[in-house]
């Protein structure tokens, strides 16, 4: 309850990436922290429990918020989670359109440094590093999960499609990185024809698929968040990698070349 009310402070407060991380109120945990990434500078949220054992590598979970809203929002949304099993949280801030998600161009290498950044800062378990993604958010959490499935264990997506449906992006994945998707039945965005049959697509494709309609919810992930959250932990937690995370540098023109 405590996070919730200093989480409304912070969003009284404002997500300006160039103020200074003195002036916002973050609860207990929270860091706000920006990252160069070519002429530009990025803000991003890192939450780290405070009852977590300091010495221990903790598994991580990168999220991807929906439209129009930022880094902290699901921070907040998987707090509870973050705290009884002890997970390191990162939640970036990506543009407020759903635009400013599409197609990867612009944000994995400093989402990248920023994770890394988190791992030099705070033990963790490279092999247990997972992303989420809601509505936009979720459809480029699939993008990312395709590209790089030897970086990240397992992802879970919420109220979203693979955008327009290109489902030729499935086939860069070098691992068929575990899949948790969840979609309401009365969500007004995707209707579940769509969304069943980005599940076949996966399906057909040999993704360990996790498919769940959520009777009567609708898009907000905030709505039905203990429904979500606490089934997606115990699917994806299940999951390490193999050997130590590594990420590939992307190939921007065969992504390009892919989505035509």
């Amino acid at each position: 309850m405590r996070f919730a009310k200093v989480l409304m402070s912070v969003m009284l407060v404002g997500f300006s990436l160039h103020a200074a991380a003195s002036q916002e109120i973050l609860p207990e945990g929270v860091k706000h922290k920006l990252i160069r990434s070519g002429r530009e500078t990025h803000g991003y949220y890192v939450y780290v429990p405070p009852k977590a054992p300091k010495d221990t590598p903790l598994p991580l979970m990168l999220l991807l918020a929906a439209e129009n809203e930022n880094g902290m929002n699901d921070i907040a949304g998987w707090n509870p989670i973050a705290d009884a099993n002890n997970v390191i949280l990162v939640g970036p801030n990506i543009g407020t359109l759903a635009s400013d998600w599409d197609e990867l161009y612009d944000h994995p290498q400093w989402i990248h440094q920023a994770v890394e950044d988190t791992r030099k800062d705070h033990p963790v378990d490279g092999r247990r590093m997972y992303i989420w993604g809601d509505s936009s958010g979720g459809a480029f959490a699939m993008y990312l999960a395709f590209l790089e499935s030897n970086y990240f264990a397992a992802a879970v997506v919420h109220g979203a499609v693979i955008r327009n449906f290109r489902y030729q992006m499935a086939d860069f994945a070098a691992r068929k990185i575990p899949i948790a998707y969840y979609i309401g039945t009365r969500d007004p965005v995707w209707r579940l024809e769509q969304t069943r049959a980005v599940r076949d697509a996966l399906s057909t494709r040999g993704f360990p698929l996790h498919y769940v309609e959520l009777k009567g919810a609708d898009h907000n992930f905030f709505a039905h968040r203990d429904d979500v959250t606490g089934d997606a932990w115990e699917y994806m937690s299940q999951y390490a990698l193999e050997a130590e995370p590594k990420f590939e540098p992307l190939d921007l023109q065969k992504i390009k070349n892919a989505l035509k």
